[in-house]
């Protein structure tokens, strides 16, 4: 029609369709979008930060530790992934390896 405002609707990226999900809790499916988030753009840092966190939620701590060490070197002051991170490594038990070798360099 001559004249009517049009409205188009945009669909989400990738990477708020993940976090709609996520928040849903439909953890499989958010997995999946956050890594067309990251194939679109690898430097979308959001992308890893919610990845990691969804991999967390399955209980994939190796997964979520390469996702949140990601997050990290694009952000080395993004305190909460590294707390995510340290919480990721206890998961899979790497603290006291971590320990051991972080003495040795002090010494």
């Amino acid at each position: 029609m001559p004249g009517s405002a049009q409205i188009r609707l945009r669909r989400p990226s990738p990477l708020q369709e993940g976090m709609r999900l996520f928040k849903q809790r439909q953890i499989d499916a958010a997995i999946e979008q956050f890594n067309l988030a990251i194939q679109a753009n690898p430097n979308e840092v959001d992308a890893y930060r919610y990845l990691g966190a969804a991999y967390g939620q399955k209980n994939l701590w190796a997964e979520a530790s390469q996702m949140l060490q990601m997050v990290i070197h694009h952000r080395p002051d993004d305190l909460q992934s590294f707390k995510n991170l340290g919480m990721a490594y206890l998961k899979q038990n790497l603290l006291p390896r971590l320990r051991k070798r972080s003495s040795r360099h002090q010494r």
